[in-house]
């Protein structure tokens, strides 16, 4: 709970009881927090946007560009924007209004491994509701700015947190009809697990009521990061390999891919990972790379030539990866059928992130990623799966 308005000077969180401070050594007091709030100043920030003509011009593009139909330049093109428009005439009649999208994710501004991890939430109820009166440069006016949050993005995890469910994770032995694999305890049912939601107390309450239907969006640098470090990390072979020798033995009770059973403790290489030479051929171009201003950071620094290993690249870094580098990477060093798979892996991806998408094109996109991840299971074996890699046939809707 906060220690807010009605309850700031309380001293222990009334549903659980616990202090709010931290526990003092030898029977002592302690006015140390046990958290701390931080609260971003948005409404500062949005009204900086329109101080400067340059700025307030961009906030107001998105009505001043010229749309083609069938084509997606701006979220303005899609039907949450639409219905909300729709919904509340009031708010839509003034471009300068804001539309905001909610990431769940916290993040620790400082490195160092001694420093706390904050996380940083706007407030939206005063902006919503009642406005404040902002400076428009681009037209020497003032107005009142509103804004208004029409998506939340974020892991299913925080789609619970944030949307008041709670997710009960079980099998559903009516729709699948799956297998436990009896070495590493988990279940082989295709998609994994489904998803069953309990309504709980939400701590993010919307300020315009029910009438309007939140949309709830997957973070797809989320999963493109992890889809790529799975697959990246299971070619070359690294600390984050999932082809162990528990996976191998699944294969072999559950009789399947007879070609990577184990023979007696020993792994046979699997066609999909580079061997000794091939890894080194990849360190040595990587690290070779140069970059034009603004495409990325440098790659090269997450290789370590002499050990021949990788450290975890960033989220951009591991974007820029996956649709830029992977395919000419591993063209001639994996069998045509695997790179062909990246391959349109990779090209899936650009696809989404592109700055124009075509309704045609996405209904082809949706088609196209069936299949891209069919063809990753009769590639890999069935642990290397986790909900990322099933989570892709979700990013286009």
């Amino acid at each position: 709970m906060l220690f807010y308005g009605d309850d700031k000077d309380n001293s222990c969180c009334r549903y659980c009881g616990i202090s709010r401070y931290k526990d003092a050594k030898e029977g002592g007091s302690n006015t140390i927090l046990r958290n701390v709030l931080r609260y971003f100043p948005l409404t500062t920030r949005l009204k900086r946007l329109y101080m400067f003509a340059r700025t307030a011009e961009h906030m107001k593009w998105y009505k001043n560009r010229v749309v083609t139909e069938g084509v997606h330049t701006h979220p303005a093109d899609g039907e949450e924007w639409k219905e909300f428009d729709k919904n509340y005439p009031d708010f839509s009649q003034d471009i300068r209004n804001v539309r905001l999208g909610l990431t769940t994710y916290g993040f620790p501004p400082y490195s160092n491994g001694t420093s706390g991890i904050y996380s940083v939430w706007p407030v939206l109820i005063q902006l919503w509701q009642c406005g404040v009166e902002t400076y428009d440069a681009s037209t020497k006016t003032n107005f009142i700015l509103r804004a208004a949050l029409l998506w939340t993005i974020s892991d299913y995890p925080g789609l619970a947190m944030v949307s008041g469910f709670h997710s009960v994770q079980e099998v559903c032995v009516n729709r699948f009809s799956g297998t436990w694999k009896l070495h590493s305890k988990e279940r082989d049912d295709g998609y994994g697990v489904t998803h069953n939601w309990t309504q709980v107390t939400s701590f993010f309450d919307l300020p315009y009521g029910d009438t309007l239907r939140l949309r709830y969006c997957i973070d797809v640098m989320h999963i493109e990061k992890n889809v790529f470090e799975n697959v990246f990390h299971t070619v070359i072979g690294s600390f984050k390999l999932k082809d162990t020798t528990t996976a191998r033995k699944d294969l072999e009770a559950l009789n399947i891919i007879p070609e990577l059973w184990l023979n007696g403790s020993r792994k046979h290489k699997a066609k999909y990972t580079f061997n000794r030479d091939q890894l080194k051929l990849l360190c040595n171009w990587v690290v070779q790379l140069k970059f034009s201003d603004g495409c990325s950071s440098n790659i090269a620094r997450y290789c370590k030539v002499s050990q021949l290993k990788f450290h975890e690249m960033k989220s951009h870094d591991c974007h820029v990866f996956m649709q830029k580098f992977l395919p000419s990477t591993l063209r001639e060093l994996l069998p045509n059928d695997i790179h062909k798979a990246l391959c349109d892996l990779s090209n899936f991806f650009k696809g989404l992130c592109a700055k124009e998408l075509l309704l045609s094109d996405l209904v082809k996109m949706q088609k196209n990623v069936v299949g891209i991840v069919c063809t990753l299971e009769t590639i890999f074996f069935p642990g290397f799966f986790d909900p990322m890699e099933h989570l892709l046939v979700h990013l286009v809707e």
